[in-house]
Parts: C-alpha cells; sequence; structure tokens
C-alpha cells in the first residue's frame, strides 16, 4: 500500500497483467505477486488521510470522530475512494479495516468490527480482503487469529482462483502464517487458474512453504493445465530440494509425459536432480515430443556430466553408432554442423507440418497440436539452440524464433483451434494471446475456422476475439 509519497510494502494481486502472469513449459517464468498492494492518492490535508492516518496509529478516538463525520456525509470507513490501484486508475473498494490489519493494530481492528460493523471478508473475492493486508503487514499472526476468530474466510478465492496461501507460497514467511492458517482448515489444494499453493511453492523454490503444506497433506500430484504437476515446476525452478521434498510425499516421478521430470532436468542439467529422480525409479528410457530420450537431451545441452549419469541406464539407440559419452556428445555435434539443421527447413519440420494438417482435416486435434507442436521444439532445438548457445533461455528463443518471421508462425493460431475442438479453453486462449501479443500473421483460412467454431462452445467467443484481431 502506497501513499502519493511513501509506499507501504503489501500484496497486489486480484487481477492480472502480463507482468505477473505465469508461463508454462520450455516459457516457464514464476508468477510473482508484486508487493504494492495500493495507492492513498490524496494530498495530506484529504479527509481520507485522515482516516488512514488514524487506522495506521489505531487511534480509536480519532476513529471515532472521523466515523461520525463520514455518517454525516452519507459516506462510511469501509471504502476510502482515495484507495486505488497501483496506477491510480479505480477505487478499490477497501477501508479502514484493510489499513488497520496491515499494520497490525489489532484493537482498532476489533474496534472497527465489533462497534463499526465493518465487514471483516471486504473485497476478499478481488484478492483484497482485511486478511491479506493483515499477511503482509506487521504484526501480522495475532490480527490474522482475530480476523479468522470473527470470521475472516481463508478460502475465498479471486477470479483466478487465487487464495491468499498462493501468495504466501511465493514468499517468505516468518512468521508461519501459513502453518495457522492450515491448522484453521483453509484448503491446502485450492486449484486456481496456475494451480495449487503447492503448485506455487514448487515454482519459486519456496523449501519452507512446501514443508508447510506438504505436512498437512497437499497433494503432490495434482496437475495444472493437464500436464504440470508440482514436482515439474520445482525442477524449472531447479530446486533440488523441493524435487526430493516431493518424491518423500509420493510424487509421481514419471508425471506430464511426454515432457517428463528426466526430459526437463536434461534440457537444464540438472544432475544433482537426474541422480535424485533415478534413485526413485524415473524411467530414463520415456521419450521427448519429438523422440529422443533424456540422455540425448543433455548431449544436445553439451551437459555432459548429465549423459555420464543417464548413459549406463538407457537402452541404446540404434541411430548412434558410438553408444559412449563422448560417442553421443560427438554424434550430436557433428550433426549439427553438417549444414542442414541450421537451415530454417528440415525434412523432419516439413513432414510434422503435412501430417499436422492432414490430422487437422481429418478430425483428429489430439495429433494435429502434438505435431504443431513438436515442429516449434524441433526449430528451437536443432535451429536457434546451435546458433545462440544453451546460454540463452528457452523463452528467449522462443521469441526470437516468432520474431523473426519462422514460415511456421501461425502454427499457434492452428493449434489454438485444435484446443478449442478438444474443449481446452485454457490452451486456447494462451496460444491466440501468443498470436495477438506478437503480432503475428494468421491466415484467412485460420481466421475463418476459427469464427466458425463460435457457435459450437460456450467459451469460443474470447479465442474468436482473439483470432478475430489478427485477420489480415
Amino acid at each position: 500500500m502506497a501513499s502519493s509519497s511513501s509506499t507501504y510494502s503489501s500484496c497486489c494481486w486480484g487481477s492480472s497483467s502480463s507482468s505477473s502472469s505465469c508461463c508454462w513449459g520450455p516459457y516457464f517464468e514464476p508468477r510473482l505477486f508484486p508487493d504494492t498492494l495500493c495507492v492513498l492518492d490524496a494530498e495530506p490535508t484529504h479527509p481520507s488521510r485522515q482516516i488512514v492516518d488514524a487506522a495506521l496509529k489505531g487511534d480509536i478516538v480519532e476513529m471515532k470522530k472521523l466515523v461520525k463525520r463520514r455518517k454525516r456525509e452519507g459516506k462510511s470507513v469501509a471504502v476510502v475512494e482515495e484507495l486505488k490501484d497501483p496506477q491510480k486508475r479505480r477505487s478499490l473498494g477497501i477501508g479502514a479495516l484493510h489499513v488497520a490489519a496491515y499494520a497490525g493494530e489489532k484493537e482498532m481492528c476489533k474496534h472497527l468490527i465489533k462497534k463499526v460493523q465493518l465487514d471483516v471478508n471486504a473485497a476478499a473475492e478481488h484478492g483484497l480482503s482485511p486478511l491479506i493486508f493483515a499477511i503482509y503487514g506487521q504484526g501480522r499472526k495475532n490480527v490474522v487469529n482475530l480476523l479468522l476468530d470473527r470470521g475472516a474466510d481463508p478460502n475465498i478465492a479471486t477470479e483466478e482462483g487465487f487464495t491468499v496461501l498462493h501468495v504466501l507460497a511465493t514468499k517468505q514467511d516468518p512468521f508461519e502464517t501459513a502453518v495457522l492458517l492450515l491448522s484453521r482448515k483453509t484448503n491446502v489444494d485450492s486449484m486456481s487458474t496456475e494451480g495449487t499453493p503447492l503448485h506455487f511453492a514448487a515454482q519459486c523454490g519456496n523449501v519452507g512453504m512446501m514443508e508447510a503444506l506438504l505436512k498437512y497433506n497437499a497433494d503432490p500430484n495434482k496437475l495444472v493445465q493437464g500436464s504440470y504437476a508440482p514436482l515439474t515446476l520445482a525442477l524449472f525452478a531447479s530446486s533440488l530440494k523441493c524435487v526430493e521434498l516431493l518424491i518423500q510425499a509420493g510424487a509421481d516421478v514419471n508425471t506430464g509425459r511426454p515432457v517428463t521430470p528426466l526430459i526437463i532436468a536434461a534440457r537444464a542439467g540438472l544432475a544433482d536432480c537426474i541422480n535424485c529422480l533415478l534413485k526413485a525409479g524415473a524411467d530414463p528410457n520415456y521419450p521427448d515430443e519429438i523422440g529422443r530420450m533424456p540422455v540425448e537431451i543433455a548431449a544436445i545441452h553439451g551437459w555432459k556430466e548429465c549423459v555420464e549419469i543417464l548413459l549406463p541406464v538407457t537402452s541404446r539407440v540404434a541411430t548412434f553408432a558410438d553408444w559412449t559419452t563422448d560417442g553421443i556428445m560427438q554424434h550430436v555435434k557433428s550433426g549439427s554442423s553438417e549444414g542442414h539443421l541450421h537451415k530454417s527447413e528440415n525434412p523432419a519440420s516439413e513432414a510434422f507440418q503435412v501430417e499436422g494438417d492432414a490430422a487437422f482435416q481429418r478430425e483428429d486435434y489430439v495429433q494435429a497440436s502434438t505435431l504443431y507442436t513438436k515442429i516449434w521444439v524441433l526449430y528451437i532445438e536443432t535451429v536457434l539452440l546451435p546458433t545462440f548457445g544453451s546460454q540463452f533461455l528457452y523463452f528467449e528463443l522462443f521469441v526470437h524464433a516468432m520474431e523473426t518471421g519462422h514460415k511456421h508462425s501461425n502454427l499457434y493460431a492452428k493449434r489454438c483451434l485444435c484446443w478449442l475442438q478438444m474443449g481446452d479453453k485454457d490452451k486456447a486462449l494462451d496460444d491466440a494471446n501468443t498470436c495477438k501479443n506478437l503480432g503475428l500473421y494468421v491466415s484467412i483460412r485460420c481466421h475463418e475456422q476459427g469464427t466458425a467454431l463460435l457457435p459450437t462452445v460456450d467459451y469460443g467467443q474470447a479465442c474468436g476475439a482473439l483470432i478475430s484481431s489478427l485477420k489480415p
């Protein structure tokens, strides 16, 4: 929370933005909830400033006067219109109780709830309840206890499904507020558009929060968006400790096929995680989206130590003449230096394109979406990685591929149509947004097909609008 001239540290998380959205898979970036809750858009002499100051200081005598004054004006201290979002665009529906909870002023909170009869769950559906203010304020535990005793509901979720536990899962929690909430029967597996609190703790490598959540029986195998388990996200975060905790809690070490935990660890060169996964029973012979084993992926990315670990437990691949560490490393190196891998096209890519379009025509949308995905993976790993090197993030290579006008740039639009036909609105919107945000060309055929799909699905309008906006 902030005034026009100073900042009060807290958290704003009621609505999504491009800077805080979560990007899954090879393009993963962890969601981070910003630290600024709101701003007080008022001069020091403004009446609203007096309400905020009284709440911050716990001045009950002054607050009583302000309550009477507001009543005469036909207003309430429940909402201070000048408390706005960080861009100062709109009032947030928050007021004196939120500020007092943030300040850790327990007696003021009691007074406002009992005497003034303010709603203890005000603005909770927007992610801005007094409870979240207390959690990110001062003296949080006493006030959190008070609010819970007075009926604060920690399970009220925002439109995106985020609860206070999702936010806490991304933060350090020295006051053990999460344990307090969990002991008061907060839903440990509350599912949002981006997963449960355990997913959030995993993607941030937050060991302390993960321990607390698992202690209260958080499910280590819950999937979000169909294929992402907490173990997957712990690997994206390169957190060996989180990987170990999840395995101890019963996480499936072969989850997410074809992008298994071993595939992810091999791509990232996480030797310790590979050892941990293998010890827990991970299968090194599950191939990725385009048929490559983890050992081959490790070699492509130049992770020799990972190749040495995976080689003895991997069944021999017939295309490798020399099935040794050096032989595998040399094989992938010579393959990328022959020239054809540096061209914008190669036979496999062309075949996937033809097969994908054919699958779409015969309405096999699962196969079509899989093939369209393979084209991008193949292009990035056989053209861009050898060119730019593994020091670049997968996301950076993906954006480069899209922005340089690769001929398959409309694959995301095609795959969006596949998701629509398959009834997966989240993935359809993700692909449609990717196209729109990067300003990609979409063929008239894709536009027409997207428009035709609108009557067939109740959520199609949103995707259709995005596709329509791309019509040439």
